[in-house]
């Protein structure tokens, strides 16, 4: 060690040295005056402190200082380095310019340099992890609150990207039934100075050296993707395109799978850090999962959509069974009765022109449930309607209604209601070869109660029946089904037929 003239002096000049860094938490500010008081103690012209990353173990200069005032080149000059070490880690090294070597004094100093460095980052250390769980909270807030993907990602972005000063983009992947990625989908971006933006760009799916990096939940960064001779040739595409050589992928994982990426760049090279980081890694997990919960409610909601789609499907054809094919049916019937060469009966002429007039009728109705028209009132009764039809059927034998006591309920309980007795009397117009027929219909506004019966031969055994009537009776259990009431049927040759409907079905 260098020998020193005055030990007091330098022993005053030590203690007010490491006085000036012991308190100072601030580690920016810190770093600032171990520089300083290295020059001062140690009479060099720079000194320079190298700081490892605790994450990556990499040394970078993050404090320099020159007693000119200008900026001195450490590799042009002769220069002395002192480890900062605690607990036998090394946090990294201060650097003096000069080739003397250190006084017992400087490395003292050093000593307590490292000491101050490690109070330091632990406090920051400390703020980071409050701050994080700040802003995982409103992250997780503001993105629980969002209904829809693309208000998820903007709160994403608004809440988190808007923080630092990169380029912020968000994708996501495209699956197949089986769950294959079959393309890429950026969704929207934040950018420096701007506001959130949202579009939707697809690019090809593609497989590359990253993936498995990724996959594992591993954050991918690169300085300078210009220069960087292992990126994969798309991704290096896409960054000249924009210009922006410093990239980070973050994955996002939901449900054991990675659903997407956010997208950090910036348009210079740069050596990203973990404090950057942080805050993208720290709310990927909430990104992810809310991502994937909305996804999965918006293909639940066009499962729906689509078997709301196939419902309707059948309950037009349902309608075209039970009344437009039932009319062509009778019409086609009158029409075969009909003697060639002979005048038609007038009777028969009427009964044609009704069952006419009802067919375009019940295809005028069909037509206004695809595209209602405003307006329009006076719908007959439910009982008027079994009558009215009754009235039309070939085929019918003598016939009762029995509608007292009836108060309506809502038209849709009433049209199913109405269907399932149509079906019921084609039924026995066509097959029953009865000699009376008879419905009960009885209401007090909240339950109702509909009986069909005839006197006739019965149905044929399930399987002939059901195949022969095609939706008749599978028809008639639909309807119930879809307005919660009950439907039975008794049938024998002795006895005839009934069809007992009761709504709504009564409570076990």
């Amino acid at each position: 060690m260098e020998e020193q003239p005055n030990f007091l002096a330098n022993t005053m000049s030590l203690q007010y040295a490491i006085e000036q860094i012991v308190g100072e938490l601030d580690l920016e500010r810190l770093l600032e005056r171990i520089v300083e008081g290295a020059c001062k103690l140690s009479n060099r012209e720079f000194a320079q402190v190298v700081l490892s990353d605790p994450a990556t173990h990499i040394a970078f200069p993050v404090a320099h200082f020159s007693t000119s005032g200008q900026a001195a080149s450490i590799r042009d000059s002769a220069t002395r380095s002192i480890p900062l070490t605690r607990n036998g880690k090394t946090l990294g090294a201060l650097i003096l310019g000069g080739d003397q070597n250190p006084t017992i004094e400087i490395v003292n100093f050093a000593h307590y340099a490292a000491l101050a460095i490690e109070n330091a980052r632990l406090v920051e250390e400390n703020v980071r992890s409050t701050e994080q769980r700040a802003l995982l909270l409103r992250t997780t807030e503001r993105i629980g609150n969002a209904m829809s993907v693309d208000e998820v990602i903007t709160a994403y972005l608004d809440q988190v990207a808007s923080n630092g000063r990169y380029y912020c983009s968000i994708l996501l992947y495209d699956f197949d039934e089986k769950g294959n990625k079959v393309g890429n989908l950026v969704r929207g971006q934040w950018a420096p100075g701007g506001q959130v933006e949202l579009f939707e760009i697809r690019i090809p799916a593609d497989q590359d050296e990253l993936d498995p990096m990724l996959a594992a939940g591993q954050t991918v960064t690169y300085a300078d993707v210009f220069t960087e001779p292992n990126i994969p040739p798309s991704l290096r595409a896409e960054q000249e395109r924009d210009n922006r050589p410093a990239l980070a992928l973050v994955p996002l994982i939901g449900d054991g799978r990675r659903i997407g990426l956010v997208i950090l760049s910036y348009d210079r090279p740069h050596n990203w850090t973990r404090e950057e980081l942080a805050p993208f890694q720290a709310t990927a997990v909430q990104l992810a999962s809310a991502l994937q919960s909305r996804r999965d409610h918006d293909a639940l909601i066009e499962t729906d959509r689509r078997l709301a789609v196939l419902d309707e499907r059948r309950r037009l054809a349902r309608e075209l069974h039970d009344s437009v094919t039932q009319i062509l049916f009778s019409l086609n019937l009158l029409a075969q009765s009909l003697e060639p060469d002979a005048p038609a009966p007038r009777e028969l002429v009427e009964k044609i022109v009704e069952l006419s007039r009802r067919g375009l009728g019940d295809m005028r109705s069909l037509l206004e449930e695809l595209r209602p028209v405003k307006g329009q009132s006076g719908r007959p009764t439910l009982p008027q309607r079994i009558s009215a039809h009754a009235a039309t059927l070939i085929g019918l034998p003598p016939f009762a209604l029995n509608s007292e006591p009836y108060r309506p309920v809502s038209e849709e309980i009433e049209q199913e209601l109405f269907r399932i007795c149509q079906e019921a009397l084609n039924n026995v117009a066509k097959h029953a070869r009865a000699n009376s027929a008879s419905v009960t219909l009885l209401s007090d506004g909240s339950k109702v109660k509909l009986k069909i019966q005839d006197d006739g031969v019965g149905m044929l055994k399930k399987g002939h029946q059901e195949k022969r009537q095609g939706f008749g009776l599978t028809g008639m259990h639909e309807r119930a089904e879809e307005i919660n009431a009950t439907l039975e049927v008794a049938s024998s040759p002795e006895t005839g037929t009934t069809i007992e409907v009761r709504w709504p079905k009564d409570d076990d």
